[in-house]
């Protein structure tokens, strides 16, 4: 997890405001590194959390962690559609670098799990390495056998798309349809994670 955010966060400076950002092939190439140091960061976020918790909160827990992603999302955002009002496209990418950086190495410096603090989760079944082996391992064909994991994976890949394709949407018809400036197609587009914010907790 470290590693993602602080390669995540190097990424983002290089795209916006490093050398990438002279070309387009360079901050699409820049966008694509940033998306593949970024993917592994919720597995990690996950596998980390997942040890602190009971296995019969957990519903409950991830539900309300995944609020941060749309907290994050509504604070980016907001913190985007700011600077690229104020100081052009090229100041975009430095804040948040600085604040993915910075957490990544707070991870690395705080973050533990129960047993390197010598504490019992009341209610977790620990599953050994063993009965991992046993069970196939954590190969990629392996996982994609457990029940419903294809057709999980097919239903998020299709909110995914319909989150995406609404968020990089909403702004660019607000300022080129509505005559929003930049800052209020923005900030006006941050309706959709207040939504999510709302609805992660609910559903967990």
């Amino acid at each position: 997890l470290s590693l993602c955010l602080a390669s995540g966060g190097l990424a983002t400076w290089l795209t916006y405001s490093g050398p990438l950002a002279s070309s387009l092939p360079g901050v699409c190439l820049g966008l694509a590194l940033t998306g593949g140091f970024l993917a592994p960061a919720w597995p990690a976020c996950s596998a980390l959390v997942l040890p602190w918790f009971p296995d019969n909160k957990l519903n409950s827990i991830f539900g309300l962690l995944n609020t941060s992603a749309y907290a994050g999302g509504l604070g980016g955002t907001a913190l985007t559609a700011a600077l690229l009002e104020y100081y052009g496209w090229r100041s975009v990418g430095l804040p948040p670098a600085i604040i993915a950086i910075i957490s990544g190495l707070l991870v690395a410096i705080l973050l533990s799990s129960p047993e390197e603090q010598g504490v019992t989760v009341p209610g977790k079944t620990i599953q050994t390495v063993e009965t991992r082996v046993e069970d196939g391992g954590d190969s990629l064909l392996a996982i994609s056998r457990v029940p419903c994991v294809r057709q999980v994976a097919a239903a998020v890949f299709t909110l995914k798309f319909v989150r995406y394709a609404m968020t990089m949407w909403l702004p660019l018809y607000l300022l080129e349809h509505l005559g929003y400036s930049k800052l209020q197609a923005g900030i006006f587009s941050t309706v959709f994670d207040i939504g999510g914010i709302i609805g992660a907790p609910v559903f967990g």
